[in-house]
């Protein structure tokens, strides 16, 4: 038979220390994982909100009336919103001429960042006197949740 010497012996101590440090290692790391949470999610990061605003989206006409053929501008506000936002706008059968978005496809502005652009829409030629066009529209800045531009409605009469 072979004598073990104290020196072949696994030494308990030294592992039990080792793993009590692998194990604080890791509650450290969790710990620091859930306070970035938290801190992404009391300063908002990641979020379309900003200064504490409600997010939103508002329109101004220039003008509540005008006479056949002529045009109007509208201006789109955002509130609370950081980065992209989109906007479908209903203008009926007013005609879009211009706009000052980043992009206007199918209906759809999409401005890539947070500021205000303006489009212009155009009255038919054979509107009567007294017609009245409703502009609604919705904007997002994630597709799956649209809300509605405010006011839900605005309202152009011919002169």
């Amino acid at each position: 038979m072979l004598a073990r010497s104290s020196s072949d012996k696994p030494d308990v101590r030294f592992d039990r220390a080792q793993k009590r440090g692998e194990r604080t290692r890791t509650l450290l790391w969790l710990g620091l994982l859930v306070l970035s949470a938290l801190v992404l999610t009391m300063f908002g990061c990641g979020s379309t909100e900003s200064n504490g605003e409600e997010p939103g989206v508002s329109r101004t006409l220039s003008a509540t009336s005008a006479p056949p053929g002529g045009e109007i501008r509208i201006t789109l506000q955002p509130q609370g919103i950081e980065g992209f936002y989109a906007v479908r706008e209903e203008p009926g059968d007013l005609e879009v001429t211009s706009n000052s978005a980043s992009t206007f496809t199918d209906g759809v502005f999409v401005q890539l960042d947070a500021s205000s652009f303006d489009y212009s829409v155009r009255i038919p030629v054979d509107a009567a006197s007294g017609s009245r066009y409703r502009i609604s529209g919705e904007y997002w800045t994630d597709p799956a949740t649209r809300l509605p531009v405010t006011p839900a409605e605005s309202l152009i009469t011919v002169d």
